[in-house]
């Protein structure tokens, strides 16, 4: 038990953790240039195709799900009252 105190008690070698390398010199330009009207509107058009994909795909599977229920109504129905 002592020596696990005087292991938490024992101050870091200076020659491993050396800051001085990490210091900033120089100061960072900024991440992001500021985006243009140009870039901006074509990805508005972007998100706007995208929605309008969305709303084609499920108008499509409206349709198929208004023709499955049709069959089943036609032929499944009567083929399941139709059984001995």
């Amino acid at each position: 038990m002592v020596n696990l105190k005087n292991l938490a008690r024992r101050k870091a070698r200076q020659s491993m953790h050396n800051s001085e390398d990490a210091r900033v010199i120089e100061t960072a330009p900024s991440q992001e240039p500021k985006a243009s009207r140009i870039a901006w509107v074509k990805a508005k058009a972007v998100t706007l195709l995208k929605w309008i994909a969305r709303i084609r795909l499920c108008i499509w599977l409206w349709e198929k799900a208004v023709e499955g229920w049709d069959f089943v109504e036609t032929v499944v129905i009567p083929f399941i009252e139709n059984l001995p």
